[in-house]
């Protein structure tokens, strides 16, 4: 109601933080063999915690890297994101920050849609 979404496609789960958000995105997300879980280098720590969930279920691991000023560079993303569609139906997921709070890095959101 007060988010405009389905409630037959969409939960809404309050957390304490985001490490406690994170935990819970680790732990329920359906990871299998051969499913991407795709990440910048520069992230929150937490984000980088759901790597484990990921190894320990058979995910492959992926660190999109960045430049020197920490930004993504967008053509590598974007080839990064179509190998790990390619014919995929396994779950796979982009965990992508709007603001690093490591380095304090606004990242474009035009990757979020």
């Amino acid at each position: 109601k007060f988010f405009n979404a389905d409630p037959e496609e969409y939960l809404c789960i309050f957390t304490s933080n985001a490490s406690g958000a994170l935990r819970i995105v680790g732990e329920s997300f359906p990871f299998v063999e051969n499913s991407q879980y795709l990440l910048l280098m520069d992230n929150h720590n937490s984000v980088n915690g759901i790597r484990e969930f990921a190894i320990s279920r058979g995910a492959t691991v992926t660190y999109a890297r960045t430049n020197t000023s920490l930004r993504i560079d967008d053509d590598v993303l974007e080839k990064l994101l179509e190998k790990n569609t390619e014919g995929e139906t396994t779950p796979s997921l982009f965990a992508y920050p709007a603001q690093s709070n490591f380095s304090g890095v606004k990242h474009s959101l035009e990757w979020v849609d």
